[in-house]
């Protein structure tokens, strides 16, 4: 899967222990380490991403051109390029996307 933009690129942090309660709206790219309980936006002229790491979670729709998820997302998830569901994560909702890579155990 080709990705237009920086994998290790981290423009805003949400780290571990941290929890978010309410909407999200950023540009770049987005990584949650801790909780959000809220609607995550990540604006699509950005070129950014959505990842939300292995201890990471999310409890609210997803809007990104590109969606990594790690950990969990429950709620749609909206990519206008990509999904990436890694090993151990889960994404429960209505997922729409461009192109999707679902990794074994993912």
């Amino acid at each position: 899967m080709k990705n237009s933009y920086l994998p290790n690129r981290i423009d805003t942090l949400i780290g571990a222990g941290t929890h978010v309660q309410g909407d999200i709206a950023c540009t770049g790219v987005l990584r949650i380490q801790g909780e959000v309980h809220g609607n995550v936006l990540c604006h699509r002229r950005s070129g950014g991403a959505l990842v939300v790491d292995s201890a990471g979670s999310v409890a609210g729709a997803v809007d990104a051109p590109h969606v990594i998820v790690r950990g969990r997302i429950t709620g749609p998830a909206h990519a206008c390029q990509s999904v990436e569901i890694h090993p151990g994560a889960s994404l429960v909702g209505d997922v729409s996307f461009k192109e999707i890579a679902i990794h074994a155990g993912g």
